[in-house]
Order: structure tokens, then sequence, then C-alpha cells
């Protein structure tokens, strides 16, 4: 298996996942693929620099306001 420095890195980040500031648990699996979903994302757009802190903020629905 080849070595790849950039699983290396991701695995030193820490994944949260927040919903109205009550903390949602995640397995690992879990964590691993949102992580890599939303880095993928912002690596795609570019210009970004995807190493750095990556923070996502949905607002809520029409209907939970």
């Amino acid at each position: 298996m080849a070595h790849d420095s950039q699983n290396d890195r991701s695995s030193l980040r820490e994944v949260a996942l927040t919903i109205d500031g009550t903390p949602v648990v995640m397995n690992g699996f879990v964590k691993d693929v949102f992580q890599q979903v939303v880095v993928g994302l912002v690596r795609s757009l570019g210009d970004e620099d995807a190493d750095g802190r990556i923070e996502v903020l949905i607002s809520p629905t029409d209907e939970a306001k």
C-alpha cells in the first residue's frame, strides 16, 4: 500500500457537528465520510485553502423559524 500523506493530515482534523447548539455524536466512519465530502467540495472550488479550518453553517428551514 502506498503512503498517502493527505490521509495522514486528514486524520489530525477534529470533526464536530452541532444542531441548534447540541452536539451530535458521530462514529469514526461518519466523521471520516463527513470530512472527506466537505474537504472535497472545498478543494473543488479551486482557490480555497482546504487545509485550513472549514466551517459550514446552514440556516434553519422556513418551517423551523
